[in-house]
């Protein structure tokens, strides 16, 4: 009997909590609103060209307002100079243009090497056993 009193009692604390704080508490600090006049503003920019380790890459950023228009590039293991060129606001959200030049090769072979359909898949023989 006495915890379905304790169950009721905390139930009825709990309704009349809510009730009487029904509207958030003004909170005032001394903090004040970022002013429009002032749009974010920047340019960024760095590369890395190091012919010891084979790493080379650069990238660039502009801000304006809410719109960050950018581009950064780099050469994979492979050799091949991947590059992307991407752009981000608020209506739009973040959209990148993903390109891989094929014409520039770092520490590796100027040309990809052609490979063969047939090369690529290997023919493994039944042996009479089922996989079902």
């Amino acid at each position: 009997m006495i915890q379905k009193i304790a169950v009721l009692s905390a139930l009825i604390i709990s309704a009349s909590c809510m009730y009487i704080h029904q509207s958030p508490l003004p909170l005032t600090i001394g903090i004040q609103p970022y002013p429009s006049h002032d749009a974010p503003s920047y340019d960024f920019s760095y590369a890395v060209n190091d012919r010891h380790t084979g790493d080379v890459k650069n990238q660039h950023e502009s801000r304006r307002a809410d719109t960050v228009v950018g581009q950064y590039s780099l050469i994979q293991p492979d050799g091949l100079r991947r590059t992307v060129d991407y752009r981000a606001d608020d209506h739009t959200g973040f959209n990148a243009d993903v390109r891989t030049d094929v014409g520039h090769v770092g520490n590796q072979a100027t040309e990809l090497p052609a490979v063969s359909r047939s090369s690529m898949v290997q023919h493994v023989p039944n042996r009479g056993s089922s996989w079902i």
